[in-house]
């Protein structure tokens, strides 16, 4: 089997074309000669080896580390412990000598009060209205919109707007983008975006879903203060003096510390009680009736883009087994599929299976779903807030985006209390009731945006004293 065919075998449906750009990237580095015979378990180490024995090509280096961030997501395996920390070290003398580069002593000096009025997210690729990132982008300058003393938001993005996400944010920025107080900045079409930031003497710089080896975050860390959320469990590879998430900061840096993170980085890793997490009810629920699902049945909804990915074997032995024990329940699954994986799940659980491939309206169909059952994943957070404002019960292991929507008891330490979880919820509707009411309040508290707008604001004011700081000590140094 030749590499392409290798890496498409387990392409995840909509991504084989991304996929074979990224074998053709590599075959024209000259990685590919040195994969032959190469399996999912010796992919990124071999791949991690044949970088490190090509100095000097930085560019190059950042291009494939990227690229096996990509592979992670969109064909497996995820990415180790061990693996992480070899990336690091791989990464970390580039950004070094990135951060080296700059004169320091030439540059200006962002004030506390331009920090504190204007804001540059910086957000990757921008892609569509049920594209999780995208979405949060725009929910993020809506939070920061709610901040009347914030005089303008900058959202500097890659891709064009498509018309759905065009529209999403009309919905929700209508009058601060008529206004001008919020602009977006495709930075494919203004590769001098930076000018018109410096010329007002540059701002509070928020990473949100930025690409991780994007040298934008170690440049802009010189500029102003740095803030940026962190997601699916991942580490960071450059440095902020503020990374954000809801999840316990003992947790984060235990976590961080297996991946290889130095103490000093994830000793900046500040908890949140609430973020820029919009919540969208449905309007119109969809009857049970649209599902063809009798008037008693218990739905369990599982929704993904890589879910071939997502579902391990753990998670659908463990989904068969719930099902085959309670006739009565649903496993409604909304996501393209693999094939196989559809017809096998058709085969085994006949009609207690339902597939929808695609669906635009999240929030309705999941108004009929009685529980949303998370994957073992890292992702999933955006289907997981949809579900929750849609009222259904949140089912998640405690690890990755979504464990930490849910009240610390109702996350489960392993598969096994995960199914446990399930087939008691299935069996008991007064024990629905009851998860569905704790998970609801503690829900509400994560996605009050006002409490998000003044926690964002105190992260502005901590990052600026980290940023004043260690400029200082750098210009202390030169002299």
């Amino acid at each position: 089997m030749d590499f392409t065919t290798f890496l498409l075998s387990s392409a995840q449906p909509g991504y084989a074309s991304s996929i074979q750009v990224i074998a053709d990237r590599w075959r024209h580095f000259g990685v590919v000669a040195a994969l032959d015979g190469v399996d999912d378990p010796t992919l990124f180490p071999r791949t991690l080896d044949w970088v490190a024995s090509q100095p000097d090509q930085d560019a190059q280096t950042l291009q494939i580390l990227e690229d096996l961030s990509a592979l992670s997501w969109w064909r497996g395996p995820e990415i180790s412990d061990a693996v992480a920390r070899q990336i690091g070290e791989v990464s970390a003398p580039i950004f070094d000598r990135i951060a080296a580069a700059l004169r320091r002593d030439q540059l200006s000096r962002t004030t506390r009060e331009t920090a504190r009025r204007r804001h540059i997210l910086m957000v990757g690729a921008l892609l569509g209205p049920l594209h999780s990132p995208s979405r949060g982008a725009v929910d993020y300058a809506a939070a920061l919109c709610l901040d009347p003393d914030i005089v303008e938001i900058r959202v500097c993005h890659s891709n064009d707007l498509e018309p759905g996400l065009q529209a999403y944010i009309r919905a929700r920025l209508g009058p601060d983008l008529a206004a001008g107080r919020v602009q977006f900045v495709n930075i494919d079409r203004r590769p001098d975006f930076l000018t018109a930031i410096l010329a007002h003497g540059g701002g509070a710089f928020h990473f949100w879903c930025e690409r991780p080896m994007s040298p934008y975050v170690t440049l802009l860390s010189w500029l102003g203060p740095t803030l940026m959320f962190t997601c699916g469990d991942e580490r960071p590879y450059q440095y902020a003096d503020v990374y954000w998430y809801y999840h316990d900061r003992s947790r984060m840096m235990a976590h961080w510390a297996a991946r290889g993170l130095p103490p000093a980085l994830a000793a900046n890793y500040v908890e949140m009680a609430s973020g820029p997490f919009h919540a969208e009810s449905p309007t119109a629920p969809r009857p049970r009736s649209s599902l063809d699902a009798p008037d008693d049945a218990v739905v369990i909804a599982t929704v993904g883009n890589r879910l071939g990915v997502d579902m391990d074997a753990a998670y659908l032995n463990g989904m068969e087994q719930t099902l085959q024990a309670s006739p009565h329940a649903l496993w409604l699954v909304v996501g393209a599929l693999p094939e196989g994986l559809r017809n096998a799940c058709a085969q085994v659980l006949g009609r207690q299976f339902r597939h929808v491939p695609y669906e635009t309206d999240l929030p309705a169909l999941l108004g009929a779903a009685d529980i949303f059952s998370n994957p073992f994943r890292r992702g999933g957070g955006a289907s997981a807030t949809f579900a929750l404002g849609s009222g259904a019960i949140l089912l998640t292991l405690d690890q990755g985006d979504v464990a930490c929507l849910a009240p610390p008891d109702h996350r489960a330490a392993s598969t096994d209390v995960y199914f446990r979880h399930l087939s008691a919820l299935v069996g008991d509707p007064a024990h629905r009731r009851a998860w569905r009411e704790t998970q609801q309040s503690y829900y509400a508290t994560r996605i009050e945006q006002t409490a998000a707008m003044r926690g964002l604001m105190s992260l502005v004011d901590c990052a600026y004293d980290r940023y004043a700081a260690r400029l200082d000590a750098a210009l202390r140094g030169a002299a």
